[in-house]
């Protein structure tokens, strides 16, 4: 009962465009995914748009970047990516006038050809985490819909899918080793100091 009070939030995302749904509302933020940068009278680089929302009218765009575009990964830039996650999750819970952290479920559309690596899952687990998400889960298949979009139930999939591999475990020799190193260069270091 993870999401009993925190919004679930089911982020699609394709290389052009990216559409974030508020599944207990209903609501949908659905943009390209193309970011705008600029500089401000300073010289420092900010962001001017995400998509067709104009975030700072201090200066012209400069330099457009869709952090979701690359041919081998699903994303190409993960700061700017963290950004735009970051807009439509505040676009759809800002309305709120109180809002827990939400849940999420994100859900790569492209690039997956073959499946997803570890590294992947984790970089999209990184994505959501760094936007605000109280708790993830990474989902590949078809497109949910409706009841389908279950955070607990994908999580329980997802995790029956995970192998259980654990490290190797130190023989009680080498941890009788260790902690004799232990002892003698505690006892050397309160003798020294007597």
């Amino acid at each position: 009962m993870i999401n009993t009070f925190s919004p679930t939030l089911y982020v699609q995302i394709w290389q052009h465009r990216i559409k974030v749904s508020d599944v207990k509302t209903g609501q949908i933020f659905e943009t390209s995914s193309e970011v705008g940068l600029g500089n401000d009278k300073k010289g420092h680089t900010i962001i001017t748009s995400i998509g067709q929302d104009t975030i700072s009218t201090e200066c012209g765009t400069s330099q457009t970047i869709n952090p979701f575009l690359h041919p081998r990964t699903i994303i190409s830039n993960f700061p700017v990516a963290t950004l735009v996650l970051q807009h439509a999750f505040q676009r759809l819970l800002s309305t709120r006038s109180f809002a827990p952290s939400p849940v999420v479920i994100m859900h790569p559309m492209e690039n997956i050809e073959g499946g997803l690596t570890m590294i992947e899952k984790r970089a999209l687990t990184e994505l959501a985490l760094g936007s605000g998400a109280r708790k993830v889960t990474v989902y590949t298949g078809a497109e949910l819909m409706g009841d389908q979009v279950n955070f607990d139930a994908i999580q329980e999939r997802a995790v029956e899918n995970v192998p259980d591999v654990s490290l190797p475990k130190k023989s009680s020799a080498v941890r009788s080793m260790v902690f004799l190193s232990i002892v003698i260069l505690t006892t050397a270091y309160l003798m020294a100091g007597s």
